[in-house]
């Protein structure tokens, strides 16, 4: 499935936060435009992007998410030494 068609299918606000992004909309514009504060645009653009990465290739026909822990960076409390 296309970029385009995947994002039809996000909940709005996912969709809107990606397509301000491939705008080039910086994260203040794109927090202001959706009436959030700036700190949740890091955590709305990685859901926004599993999000559509399901869509895209849903987990039980493909490898979507597959190795995604592992290229994340390690986040307090998840069991991983940096």
């Amino acid at each position: 499935m296309d970029r385009a068609s995947a994002l039809r299918q996000l909940p709005a606000v996912y969709a809107r936060a990606l397509r301000l992004r491939d705008l080039g909309v910086d994260d203040d514009r794109v927090a202001q435009f959706l009436d959030i504060p700036a700190e949740s645009i890091p955590a709305l653009f990685r859901i926004a992007e599993a999000k559509l990465m399901e869509i895209s290739e849903p987990l039980g026909q493909g490898t979507a998410l597959e190795g995604y822990r592992d290229r994340a960076p390690p986040r307090e409390g998840d069991g991983r030494v940096s």
